[in-house]
């Protein structure tokens, strides 16, 4: 329960302006990394399994034990690389994908461009411990009695705890992803805590227990009530509309795979699921060298030189089709709009066709 509905005090923070991360850092928290995305739960699934063959007793372990190990390795390589070295059982399967990585992104010079700006510092440490909320005290509990720290589960969950907290503030461009998991081991260490506590007073773990899953909901509720509140509003940044999704499938039915297509950041970063075309700007973080193609997409569509000057830039830069909607009317109304016909138009979306259709 305190693993999959846990959390911290990062809301006590809010009324100073500080958003901690339990709340809008998926990898602190296993709750926000369900609502996040798909892969996070993956690797945190590997992660979690990983850690459970550690804590049998390898001893009388069977001659194909270090298979699963060997496979859960390699899948934590492939879905989030960042998260391998918490745990070294994990690098014998994890290896060949991590080397290989470390070479592609050195020698790849668009892979080399998007490591250089895929920054994620990790918070101060100070927000990180309301982030981790009642779980780390009980955590600390378990690790300072002696009785507790002989045992060997807790020893290991100590040295995950220790190894990662650590590890997301070392001098590396992505500190923020090695956080991914950590909530783990602290529930560990917090359920051996209370386990502890009814030899003092039999009701009190009990009531501790309670106290801890009552104080960790409000950042649950605050993270799903935000998204809620901005769905019902409506918020384009979360809500697609109707004619968006027409324009976006009808391109992925007419327009040959690997065009250029010119749109607004919001729409340039859905294109590409809906359909195997490129964009001059996409995501903030996977696009290369992602500010000046943002720069350059906001100039385009702010164009106000003459109309030729505007269509020859288009045809410079390899474009092959433009996409025309509220988000991109915000941007400007080019002059270079004129010179393009529109293949395709749903309630003040339009899909101009650069060139002759």
């Amino acid at each position: 329960m305190l693993a999959l509905f846990g959390s911290g005090l990062g809301y006590l923070l809010l009324p100073a302006g500080i958003v901690a991360p339990d709340l809008n850092v998926p990898e602190a928290s296993p709750f926000v990394s369900a609502l996040a995305n798909a892969h996070f739960p993956l690797a945190l699934a590997a992660m979690l399994w990983l850690a459970r063959l550690c804590l049998q007793p390898w001893r009388r372990a069977t001659p194909g034990a270090w298979v699963p190990p060997l496979v859960l390795g390699a899948l934590l390589a492939i879905l989030q690389p960042f998260a391998v070295g918490v745990l070294a059982a994990m690098l014998a399967g994890a290896g060949p994908f991590l080397l290989y990585d470390l070479y592609i992104v050195r020698t790849h010079p668009m892979l080399r461009a998007w490591n250089a700006q895929n920054l994620t510092p990790s918070p101060p440490a100070w927000h990180f411990a309301f982030a981790l909320g009642l779980p780390l005290l009980l955590a600390l509990w378990a690790m300072l009695r002696r009785a507790t720290r002989k045992r060997w589960p807790v020893r290991l969950l100590a040295l995950w705890v220790l190894l990662q907290g650590v590890l997301i503030y070392v001098p590396f461009p992505l500190q923020r992803r090695l956080a991914l998991g950590i909530f783990f081991p602290l529930v560990g260490l917090a359920a051996y805590g209370l386990k502890d506590l009814p030899q003092r007073a039999p009701r009190l773990a009990r009531w501790v227990w309670i106290a801890v899953m009552l104080f960790s909901l409000p950042s649950n509720l605050l993270v799903v009530a935000a998204g809620l509140s901005r769905v019902a509003a409506g918020d384009p940044a979360l809500v697609l509309s109707e004619p968006e999704v027409e324009a976006y499938k009808w391109m992925a039915e007419n327009i040959a795979p690997g065009a250029l297509v010119l749109a607004g950041p919001r729409a340039g970063n859905r294109i590409p699921a809906y359909a195997p075309l490129r964009v001059l700007y996409g995501h903030p973080f996977e696009t290369p060298q992602a500010q000046e193609a943002l720069e350059r997409v906001q100039a385009l569509y702010g164009w106000r030189g003459a109309a030729g000057d505007g269509l020859d830039r288009l045809q410079q830069l390899g474009i092959d089709y433009v996409v025309y909607g509220p988000e991109e009317a915000e941007l400007g109304a080019p002059s270079w709009l004129s010179e393009l016909e529109a293949v395709f138009e749903s309630d003040g979306v339009l899909v101009y066709q650069v060139g002759a259709p």
